[in-house]
């Protein structure tokens, strides 16, 4: 089962390995990329290991809340200035 700490260790894996490619420790990082994506729920003879993160890990990223009940896009309180730049009202 997947968790959220499951795709929060994927995000941090994939972050180490990416800092250490064309380094000594790449294929560590890379093998531990590997279990951090089989905890995540990829099959063990998935092809392609990195295409299978980068979906994981963008549709996680993707995936908080973004409805209309939202207030993060409202432009309420929110006015310009006479420069025409945003300034709270």
């Amino acid at each position: 089962m997947t968790t959220e700490a499951n795709l929060e260790a994927l995000v941090t894996a994939q972050n180490a390995h990416f800092y250490a490619m064309g380094t000594q420790s790449e294929a560590r990082m890379e093998s531990r990329l590997f279990g951090a994506a089989v905890d995540c729920g990829m099959p063990h003879d998935t092809d392609d290991l990195h295409g299978w993160v980068a979906i994981t890990v963008g549709k996680f990223l993707l995936s908080g809340p973004c409805d209309d009940g939202d207030d993060w896009d409202s432009m309420e309180g929110l006015g310009h200035d006479e420069f025409g730049r945003l300034e709270y009202v």
